[in-house]
């Protein structure tokens, strides 16, 4: 009985297992690349199948609830926001189109208008007419603004007081422009000489006096301005001695040193070298006190030595000494 069982045991283990090992092998060496094949087709099959709807339900899946619910959203919850933003961008566009549509003819509209109305304005255009040469803004033009320009009279720059025309310096034609403001019977007034002017100021008068005197012919409104610059000046005397400029300067080959006496004093005027070699020395005399400015009365050099002979081009220095006083500057010959 025991015998029995363990035999036949043994021989049904045999078979069952001998039988589906032996087709098994069988089929994989011939069939060794179709159960591959078929097993890698349904493995992709299955693996694909399910992955490639799942990619496909997926993005339905979330894209329509996503899609659905910004939709559902919007006309619930984001209706309110979204239709707000659709309604204010066409309420607000719209206007804002027309807006500015409306706003650029209108708005160039009055702007032109508005810069059209200002030039006509005829109250300010005829002032600034009329009032050509009013350098110092007081609605007159006298000798108080020839003064001014005058007393800058020589400077260059941009927009600088008393260059009347604009051409970036104070020259004749700004002084000429001003008196022709004045009108022809114009005279000094008395209450110049209650004005004050520098020392730079003076010499500045003196300068233009002297560019005018040069001239071989005068305008009606040089000899006008020349007139008034040289009687305000002879109503002020000078309350102090100081050294003017020369003129011309630079010169060839001669020039005038101008100076004012505040009191009567001897006058000797020294001219050197950049050496400090003395060159000539001009013995003025007693000279009481005023202004030696024109030709008349300023001191005179030839551009000789003591010894007659003209010197070379180059700068030189002169000196004026007179009492208590001196002082030195600087002059150029030219040849």
């Amino acid at each position: 009985i025991i015998a029995e069982p363990e035999t036949p045991a043994v021989d049904d283990d045999p078979p069952i297992i001998a039988e589906p090992e032996t087709p098994a092998v069988d089929d994989d060496q011939p069939v060794t690349s179709e159960p591959e094949t078929p097993a890698i087709d349904d493995d992709p099959l299955i693996i694909a199948e399910p992955e490639t709807p799942a990619v496909d339900d997926d993005p339905p899946i979330i894209a329509e609830p996503e899609t659905p619910a910004v939709e559902d959203d919007s006309p619930v919850t984001l209706e309110p926001e979204t239709p707000t933003v659709e309604d204010d961008q066409p309420v607000t566009s719209e206007p804002e189109t027309p807006a500015v549509e409306d706003d650029q003819p209108i708005t160039s509209e009055p702007e032109t208008s508005a810069v059209d109305d200002d030039p006509p304005d005829d109250d300010a255009q005829p002032e600034v007419d009329k009032l050509i040469g009013d350098v110092n803004g007081d609605k007159t033009v006298n000798i108080f603004d020839l003064v001014i320009v005058a007393g800058s009279f020589g400077k260059q720059g941009i927009e600088i007081i008393g260059d009347v025309n604009r051409d970036g310096g104070i020259n004749i034609f700004d002084l000429v422009i001003v008196a022709n403001s004045f009108g022809k019977l114009l005279s000094a007034p008395t209450t110049t000489s209650d004005v004050e002017l520098t020392n730079e100021q003076i010499d500045n008068f003196y300068q233009a006096i002297e560019l005018l005197l040069s001239y071989p012919q005068r305008s009606e409104a040089e000899e006008m301005v020349l007139g008034v610059l040289q009687t305000f000046l002879s109503e002020r005397l000078p309350a102090k001695t100081q050294l003017l400029s020369n003129y011309p300067n630079p010169f060839n080959p001669e020039t005038w040193i101008s100076y004012e006496l505040g009191q009567e004093t001897e006058v000797q005027i020294q001219i050197y070298n950049t050496n400090g070699q003395l060159v000539r020395q001009l013995d003025v005399g007693l000279q009481g006190q005023g202004r030696y400015i024109n030709r008349q009365k300023a001191a005179y050099w030839d551009g000789r030595t003591e010894q007659g002979e003209r010197v070379a081009s180059g700068i030189y220095f002169y000196q004026l000494q007179a009492g208590d006083y001196m002082a030195i500057k600087r002059m150029v010959i030219l040849k």
